[in-house]
């Protein structure tokens, strides 16, 4: 029996006055059909929902306009919600679950959780994707945004897991579950869910949606369907829809010195993972500084660095770090309460491998030859990844664009890549050859231009300084494998880039074994490639007391030159230059023949940068016998040498040197002006060689001002320094110690030097250990300022 709503027969329904009731009466099925156009439905869907046909549907909704006096859906929705038996919603739903709890503290993030926030709440965002490699944390910073959400926005933000999740009919079920909506009927399922959807206001969170990617038009016709629904998605890979906004995100910040180490938010969740299971552990420094390693060989990586710490029961952190280094497997658990995807490293990438395509694999091997970031360039040449396929690893979080056309791994990701690799020996050998010639030629390419034209160099330290993890790792793969062809072509650019940047140590190693690799092949050497390395091996030697050997070695060079032809006259030129500044301690005036007769050959093969070279060292030996006259009138020439040849790097040295001779000379005011020159310049350079002069400029400035103990700290610091081992500097350095040591006591000077061996020294504007940047140009610059005002 059809049951009926009667209304009192004393009322009149008047749709100007909402509050009244109505004369009318509805059946149950026309009730059922008012709430579902109140739905948002359409008469098609509603005979489908129903099993009726659409013309009965029809028939129905003009009975329910005429009763209300309506024209259209959603005047008779307003009208029949004012009558009191009315109880009209759209979308029916059930309270769907809390946001799942928080187990753990939330560490760092702030900065992204509030990124978040904003974007979520900016009206023309609406769809956010949270997207990065497994194991960055891209879960926990959505669960994060959503409680936050959910305290602005009570029961407006929905929670959907779609880890366990295998097709798109799934995620449509999984979806309308996190949003409390039961399905009904026979109308298709994403039918139902897009019209349940239609008038909500909703912050929905779809959590792991990699996998999912071919349901996103279907994303997309949510997004379209219901205007005010906003939708934040955690993917490794981006949905590639019009309306998205990525949100890459990258590792925890971590320490580089155990300075202030508690203070980042990776250090602070090793801790609290530590602690777990050694809640009284105390890190002394050495673990602190092992901690701080472990933090920097992941990246930051959340999930790597919980998994590191979890081995703290049976390792130190000296040893957790090392194992890293050897392998990832050592980043795995047996943690029942983490999903299986997350218990090892290499469980998290394997999801990724195998999202894949055969061709996305193939460079993704290949690629793992790189370390440090790469251009587009030596991908296609090396490796034979497309700018196309560059890009998908990116989407895919297993690659970072890290700057205009430069890409990086993750460290954690490309040892993952290297143990496929070596899954194919063949390959993996023949890859790690062709990266070595790669950047082989790279080197032999900025040694021509270098010696066409001295301007570039700058440039070319700059371009080196990019790619200089890639090329230490070619040099170093030459010596070992060994690739005896190609070492010649990375001796004259990388010992320019060893010198600028104090790389004494690394130089004299490897140029050492270079030369062990070139005995050991001898006739298959040419001549010109053991002169270069002889040479240049000599250079870095200059710094030992042992001046008869280190000559030694520029000698027997020399009785090859005979062999080269005039092709090969630069390398003779420098070589005699280096020659010179060999001899300085012990034969001064076969130094000052050697190198002038090194800047005569420089000047007739037109090799500027040689002769900028000979008139340096000429101006060093003049300073070293105390002519210092003579000496200015060398600097002078080779800063204006570089001047004219717009080279900022000869510039740079030349300033120094001439402040340096200015200060010797008694002249503290030329030298301070030379100081200033020097400063403004160094920021577009800021390498080691000037900055060095620069401060032992100013510590000459102090001892001509009558501040002897902070000129001595100062040096003492600088002495100290662990990429001092310059022979540029060496003489003016023990000559300026000499002009203290007349002045200071020498239990003074030894106690001040005690203190700087230790690092517990510290002048103003300069402390123990200062690192080579722009910021120190600022320091320099004060304390400068202060030289003056002495």
């Amino acid at each position: 029996m059809t049951r009926k709503y009667d209304l009192p027969n004393n009322t009149k329904y008047r749709p100007d006055h909402p509050g009244q009731e109505a004369h009318l009466s509805f059946t149950d099925r026309e009730r059922t059909i008012l709430q579902l156009v109140a739905e948002g439905m359409s008469n098609r869907e509603i005979a489908e929902r129903l099993t009726l046909s659409p013309t009965t549907v029809k028939w129905y909704v003009k009975q329910i306009f005429n009763k209300l006096g309506a024209n259209r859906r959603t005047q008779a929705v307003k009208l029949a919600s004012n009558l009191p038996w009315a109880e009209l919603k759209s979308p029916e739903y059930e309270p769907a679950p809390d946001i799942p709890a928080a187990l753990t503290e939330f560490i760092g993030r702030e900065k992204e959780v509030n990124e978040l926030i904003r974007l979520l709440h900016d009206p023309g965002v609406r769809l956010v994707t949270i997207v990065g490699a497994g194991g960055i944390g891209k879960t926990r910073l959505a669960l994060e945004a959503a409680r936050c959400l959910a305290g602005q926005m009570p029961g407006l933000v929905r929670f959907a897991a779609l880890d366990g999740v295998t097709s798109p009919p799934a995620m449509i079920q999984a979806i309308a579950s996190a949003i409390g909506f039961q399905f009904r009927g026979s109308l298709d399922l994403g039918r139902q869910l897009l019209v349940n959807l239609r008038n909500r206001k909703l912050v929905l969170i779809l959590d792991n949606f990699e996998h999912l990617l071919e349901a996103a038009p279907f994303i997309h016709e949510m997004l379209i369907i219901a205007p005010r629904l906003k939708i934040l998605a955690t993917s490794r890979e981006r949905l590639n829809l019009s309306a998205e906004r990525i949100y890459a995100l990258r590792g925890l910040d971590y320490p580089t010195t155990i300075d202030h180490a508690q203070e980042y938010a990776a250090f602070t969740l090793f801790m609290q993972v530590a602690h777990y299971s050694q809640p009284a552990l105390q890190p002394g420094s050495d673990d602190v500084f092992h901690i701080c390693r472990i933090c920097q060989l992941v990246e930051g990586m959340p999930l790597a660095i919980e998994l590191a710490a979890r081995w703290i029961d049976l390792l130190t952190p000296a040893q957790i770090a090392e194992e890293i280094v050897k392998s990832v497997g050592i980043l795995q658990t047996t943690r029942r309460d983490l999903p299986q995807r997350h218990r090892s490293i290499r469980a998290v990438f394997e999801r990724s491998w195998q999202l894949l395509s055969n061709e996305e694999r193939a460079a993704f091997r290949k690629l793992c030859v790189f370390l440090g970031s790469f251009d587009r360039a030596a991908a296609e040449r090396v490796a034979g990844a497309t700018l196309f396929t560059l890009s998908t690893l990116v989407d895919k979080s297993l690659l970072m664009r890290v700057g205009t056309d430069r890409f990086k791994f993750h460290e954690l990701v490309r040892q993952f890549a290297e143990e496929k690799l070596q899954e194919l020996p063949h390959e993996y050998r023949f890859i790690f050859d062709e990266h070595c010639r790669y950047y082989a030629s790279l080197m032999e390419e900025y040694e021509k231009k270098i010696k066409i034209d001295i301007s570039t160099v700058a440039e070319s330290i700059l371009r080196i300084e990019k790619d200089y993890d890639n090329i230490l790792a070619g040099w170093h793969y030459t010596l070992e494998m060994p690739l005896v062809m190609e070492v010649g072509k990375y001796v004259f650019s990388i010992s320019l880039f060893f010198q600028t940047h104090g790389l004494n140590s690394e130089a004299e190693q490897t140029f050492n074994r270079a030369q062990h690799l070139f005995a050991a092949h001898g006739t298959s050497v040419s001549t010109s490639d053991r002169v270069r390395l002889m040479t240049h091996y000599g250079w870095f030697l200059l710094d030992h007391d042992q001046p008869e050997s280190v000559c030694q070695v520029f000698e027997d060079a020399l009785k090859l030159t005979p062999l080269l032809d005039n092709s090969h006259a630069a390398d003779v030129g420098i070589l005699l230059g280096f020659l010179g500044r060999a001899y300085l301690d012990i034969y001064p005036d076969a130094a000052r023949e050697h190198a002038k007769k090194g800047l005569a050959i420089c000047q007739v093969a037109n090799f500027q940068m040689g002769i900028w070279i000979c008139f340096a060292i000429l101006g060093e030996i003049e300073h070293n016998e105390g002519h210092y006259e003579a000496a200015y009138h060398y600097q002078y020439q080779a800063l204006t040498h570089s001047e004219q040849n717009k080279d900022l790097h000869g510039m740079l040295q030349s300033l120094g040197h001439l402040a340096c001779t200015c200060n010797s000379w008694g002249k503290p005011e030329s030298a301070l002006n030379y100081l200033q020159r020097e400063l403004a310049l160094l920021r577009a350079l800021p390498t080691v060689n000037p900055l060095f002069l620069t401060i032992l400029g100013i510590a000459g400035i102090y001892e001509q001002h009558d501040q002897p103990e902070v000129a001595l700290e100062l040096l003492a610091i600088l002495l100290h320094h662990p990429q001092y081992r310059s022979p540029v500097i060496k003489p003016t350095v023990h000559m300026l110690l000499t002009h203290l040591q007349s002045q200071l006591s020498a239990e003074d000077i030894n106690t001040v030097m005690e203190k700087a061996r230790q690092g517990q020294l510290s002048s103003r504007f300069l402390d123990p250990h200062f690192t080579i940047s722009p910021e120190l140009v600022d320091h320099l610059f004060e304390l400068l300022d202060e030289a003056a005002k002495a």
